[in-house]
């Protein structure tokens, strides 16, 4: 009897704790934020998205109003893995907010949410519209390097290329972007298979930016081509010197063993080229495409 009367108070309390949370009406926006903010910091997603949902439709003229549509797309994008929900949020912000500040992060969010989960066309078209309407933003180098490489994504590399070429060889270029572009369109190269014109683009990245959190990948993409080009020892070394950089060290063992097979090959079967392994060179290479 006494378990019996124990799980009915459970039950009871229970009840009056989600009768009150759903009776819940801020009387001010801020106290809206303050409960949104209190039920995500105990793990209630769907409970915090209730009350900014709250928040966003009894202030509709609140100026931090677009803040909270934004704060919504987020929790449905990062915590929920819901990007419809996501896209609808920060669609709501664009077309209630045309060319504000606030529609141009929400641009930018959407389009990132999208090429998290695959849907590079949309992530496209958003990039696109944050060139086509905010032109002289100080953003717009990087949401042209962002776009760049949404085509890469989608194999789409030679408009990638096109996209970067400017960065490339503008004065004005900010070294973070450069160095984004660098490394698209060295990939565009490299997912074309053309890997002589690939590795002058990512020896320059290599050269401008050593420390660069992209210098993993493109160490261990230089060493590819390497590796195709019949380069084995060169090949070899390179990916060895990825190694501290490269977030999967399984990778790096798979590529070496690669490499280790091709070397017991007769030389017949490895493609020919001359000319020492350019690892450390002077000056970058230009190729037929401008490659810088």
């Amino acid at each position: 009897m006494p378990s019996s009367l124990s799980r009915l108070v459970s039950i009871l309390l229970l009840l009056i704790i989600l009768s009150t949370s759903a009776c819940f009406r801020p009387k001010t926006f801020d106290e809206g934020v303050r409960r949104a903010e209190a039920k995500l910091g105990l793990g209630d997603v769907e409970g915090s998205v209730r009350v900014y949902r709250q928040v966003e439709r009894l202030f509709p003229k609140d100026e931090r109003r677009p803040g909270v549509l934004l704060r919504i797309g987020d929790l449905h994008g990062v915590m929920k893995a819901d990007p419809r929900t996501a896209a609808e949020a920060y669609g709501a912000v664009i077309d209630q907010y045309p060319l504000s500040e606030a529609s141009m992060l929400a641009r930018e969010r959407r389009a990132q949410t999208l090429e998290r989960f695959g849907d590079f066309d949309a992530a496209i078209a958003d990039y696109s519209a944050l060139l086509r309407y905010f032109p002289d933003h100080a953003d717009r180098y990087r949401y042209r390097v962002l776009l760049a490489g949404a085509y890469v994504s989608q194999q789409q590399t030679r408009q990638a290329r096109t996209e970067v070429r400017s960065l490339l060889e503008g004065s004005d270029t900010p070294k973070g972007v450069r160095e984004q572009a660098l490394f698209v369109y060295a990939e565009s190269l490299f997912l074309e298979g053309r890997a002589q014109e690939a590795m002058p683009v990512y020896q320059t990245l290599l050269r401008e930016f050593p420390s660069s959190d992209l210098a993993g990948e493109a160490r261990l993409h230089l060493a590819t081509c390497l590796e195709e080009m019949g380069m084995l020892g060169a090949a070899q070394a390179l990916t060895q010197r990825a190694r501290p950089d490269y977030p999967n060290p399984k990778v790096i063992e798979t590529r070496l063993k690669s490499i280790d097979a091709r070397g017991t090959k007769p030389l017949a079967e490895l493609p020919r080229v001359g000319g020492d392994s350019p690892l450390e060179p002077k000056e970058a290479e230009s190729s037929k495409d401008g490659t810088p």
